[in-house]
């Protein structure tokens, strides 16, 4: 059955549907697809048409994008900032647990810390930011390990890389969707952290709860992984990095 949406937001629908047609798509074929009558179709297809958003060849056959959703979408992902973008949810998840919340960012082949929250907890885990994070040897540097493309491996992770026992640990972290540390790197501290996605889904960092062992046990530790996981693949999806 068809029906009438509002126009803005049956527009940007409209654009997303013709995202993934580049040979394009017909005015009726939209219509049906989107569940909106053909006369409503034609009338948004010729506003996003003179906005440069659509073009018809010679005025005939299927509408398809034009650059311009390259150029917006290029521009926002210049002026995107991860620390600015995950800020919220470092504070949210913070309040949460009462733990501290660290937010890293992968700089060329390096991982570095690059904000942090502290939680209400009496003891909280205490870190500076600039520290470099070791990809092999931590929870946030195994998560984005983790979400690289099969094959890929960042010379920082080091021997190690190579280990067959250490790609089984990877292998839990894709299942799981967030890696833990119990007191691997620093004793007397436990981190569960899970990897951000850019747009080009690959990874751009990580974002990980940091508690004193003696504050959470191992199964605590556990149960806190598919927060830090719901949190990440919130600022992901700022990114464009999760749909």
């Amino acid at each position: 059955m068809t029906g009438r949406r509002p126009s803005l937001v049956t527009g940007i629908e409209m654009i997303e549907l013709l995202a993934t047609h580049p040979d394009g798509r017909g005015v009726a074929d939209l219509a049906a697809h989107m569940g909106i009558d053909t006369g409503q179709a034609h009338r948004i297809l010729a506003a996003l048409r003179e906005a440069g958003w659509v073009y018809q060849q010679e005025g005939q056959g299927p509408y398809r994008l034009t650059g311009r959703l390259l150029h917006v979408a290029g521009q926002l992902l210049e002026n995107v900032d991860l620390v600015r973008a995950a800020r919220p949810l470092l504070i949210e998840l913070a309040a949460l647990t009462g733990y501290t919340v660290g937010l890293m960012e992968l700089r060329g082949e390096s991982l570095f810390l690059v904000a942090r929250e502290h939680g209400h907890e009496a003891v909280q885990v205490v870190l500076r930011t600039g520290d470099p994070v070791p990809l092999n040897a931590t929870a946030g540097g195994r998560a984005v390990l983790a979400a690289l493309p099969p094959g890929v491996m960042l010379p920082g992770a080091g021997d190690v890389a190579a280990d067959e026992d250490f790609q089984l640990r990877l292998k839990e972290v894709r299942r799981l969707g967030y890696s833990v540390d119990n007191e691997e790197f620093r004793s007397g501290v436990r981190t569960t952290a899970a990897a951000i996605i850019g747009h080009d889904q690959r990874p751009v960092g990580a974002i990980g709860i940091m508690a004193p062992s003696a504050s959470v046990t191992r199964d605590a530790l556990e149960s806190l992984g598919p927060l830090v996981a719901s949190s990440a693949a919130k600022i992901s999806r700022f990114f464009g990095g999760l749909l």
